[in-house]
């Protein structure tokens, strides 16, 4: 595993930070699904590379954007191999020297990450004494908590993000620092009939959490969930 971070001169930015991380993973299952009847042995590596740019354009707006490829070694070999105009005399000639891992291509780039963040911060001779009132809009990385509920859940190869909008508000209080986020994030466009005529039942998901320190070592992090899907709704505790 490896990661990389560069700062670049550009012009009309505040500052622009150039960042990479490359990570290998090797896995063996044996009996995963603690059924002996079923042979369900395997072994696989995981490559994931990201490569991301962190553009602040002054003191109030900034934007990122993060590229991710992940895959299997040798999978693009295998579906090559899938297309019969491939085969000579019944062996895959991208199994036959010709470098299926290279020759074939799954399109595996995506966008992990992409937002704008909108600051509007009141400065104050004490640093600790500072109050900040942001805006996000885009594809993110959420992370709460112990990640119990909400998880960017990186240990898969391709981990996880939200498309939506964020407001925080942070008070760099002296005595008790907090900060309160209110989201709504798109899990899914569904358009029933194909969209001719249909209703438009799209899968919602937001929510409202906060974080405060109390006492040093202590902190308190009340939320409230909301998830509508195709008509049903369910209400996590907070």
């Amino acid at each position: 595993k490896g990661n990389g971070l560069l700062n670049v001169t550009a012009p009309g930015l505040k500052s622009l930070k150039i960042g990479g991380a490359t990570r290998v993973r090797f896995e063996a299952n044996s009996n995963f699904d603690f059924d002996d009847s079923i042979g369900d042995g395997k072994e696989f590596t995981l490559l994931r590379t990201r490569l991301n740019f962190d553009a602040e354009v002054n003191d109030h707006i900034r934007g990122f954007v993060e590229l991710q490829d992940n895959r299997l070694f040798g999978e693009e070999a295998d579906a090559h191999a899938l297309d019969p105009s491939e085969f000579s005399g019944g062996v895959p000639l991208t199994l036959a020297g010709t470098g299926g891992g290279t020759i074939g291509n799954l399109d595996r780039v995506d966008v992990l990450q992409s937002f704008i963040d909108v600051s509007l911060y009141e400065k104050h001779s004490n640093e600790y004494d500072s109050s900040n009132l942001s805006f996000r809009v885009g594809r993110w990385r959420m992370n709460y908590g112990k990640q119990k509920v909400i998880s960017p859940l990186d240990w898969l190869n391709q981990g996880r993000a939200w498309d939506g909008a964020r407001v925080r508000y942070e008070q760099k209080s002296w005595r008790m620092p907090f900060w309160v986020d209110a989201f709504v994030t798109q899990l899914d466009e569904d358009f029933i009939d194909g969209g001719r005529g249909g209703e438009d039942e799209d899968k919602i998901f937001t929510g409202i959490y906060g974080h405060l320190n109390w006492q040093k070592g202590h902190t308190i992090e009340p939320y409230l969930f909301y998830r509508r899907s195709k008509g049903a709704t369910t209400k996590p505790d907070g």
